[in-house]
């Protein structure tokens, strides 16, 4: 192997992982774009069809504003989340909430209309729909 061809395949490999980097970072970018917002849990017992699911709201600045009803008063709570990556999977990190929310929460599926996270063994499950 000749200096040149040396020299042209470190480009070469210094041009793909460059690209792969840039690739991965738009992505996490795109996914913490899309999670911005308002997102109502499905209800799935009587008691929260009852009493209003609750609504997640994500903001830019990693906090989490949680509004459910308790009785007939409007309560709201907040929390902070960080969105993390390992191995190509995400998840969502919660933290300051309660002992039943906090922790790592996989994003099993994630659109425009549609969220779904779960946590831990047994696995608890959480739909969410865009408001």
């Amino acid at each position: 192997m000749n200096l040149y061809n040396t020299c042209t395949f470190k480009i070469y490999i210094v041009l793909v992982l460059s690209c792969i980097l840039l690739s991965h970072i738009s992505c996490k970018k795109m996914k913490e774009e899309k999670l911005i917002g308002s997102w109502q849990i499905i209800a799935f017992s009587v008691s929260d069809s009852l009493q209003g699911p609750p609504i997640w709201t994500f903001n830019p600045d990693n906090t989490i504003y949680i509004w459910y009803k308790e009785g007939s008063q409007d309560m709201y709570d907040t929390a902070f989340y960080y969105l993390e990556e390992e191995f190509n999977k995400y998840f969502i990190s919660i933290v300051n909430f309660d002992q039943f929310t906090d922790g790592n929460w996989n994003i099993e599926r994630m659109t425009n209309k549609f969220l779904i996270l779960e946590q831990g063994i047994p696995a608890v499950r959480k739909e969410f729909v865009r408001k």
